[in-house]
């Protein structure tokens, strides 16, 4: 049972819940129903690429006014926006009141690597990373999708 326990821990990059990383693990989750949607998603990878870029695009410009910080994406690189992810101040409060405006946030990466169980062997601590520990307290994912509209971007910037 507990060979079994690290075996699961393992495949979702060796975490025991949810950010805790007890283990130095994969990304090994892909079923074979799971890569026969892909497979055939593949085919509009491009196109959905895009769409995601306009989205992260629009919503650079329309919060560039607001006290916050945007995705910096060097010219020679292409996000493909997994996430869009912002720094502000007073993150816990912002998303509270995005979820009260029923706008989905997600707290990515709340606990910076040096401080996760698996790496405890490298002996740092909370001070070794200020900027790391600073920015996971204040990032926050905002909804992104190949179909965030521009009515819904305009809202969750209002909200600003």
């Amino acid at each position: 049972e507990e060979l079994a326990e690290k075996m699961k821990s393992l495949r979702v990059h060796g975490q025991s819940k949810r950010y805790h990383h007890i283990y130095i693990g994969l990304g090994a989750r892909l079923d074979t129903i799971q890569a026969a949607v892909l497979n055939v998603k593949l085919k509009h990878y491009r196109k959905d690429l895009a769409l995601r870029q306009e989205v992260a695009s629009k919503y650079t410009k329309i919060l560039e006014s607001k006290e916050l910080i945007t995705p910096l994406i060097a010219k020679n690189v292409t996000s493909v926006f997994a996430q869009y992810s912002i720094r502000v101040k007073n993150r816990d409060k912002l998303q509270q009141k995005l979820k009260e405006l029923n706008i989905p946030t997600a707290v990515h990466y709340p606990i910076p690597l040096h401080l996760q169980e698996c790496f405890v062997y490298l002996g740092y601590t909370k001070g070794s990373f200020p900027v790391s520990e600073l920015i996971s307290q204040e990032i926050l994912s905002l909804p992104i999708n190949p179909y965030v509209n521009d009515e819904e971007i305009e809202y969750i910037a209002k909200a600003f």
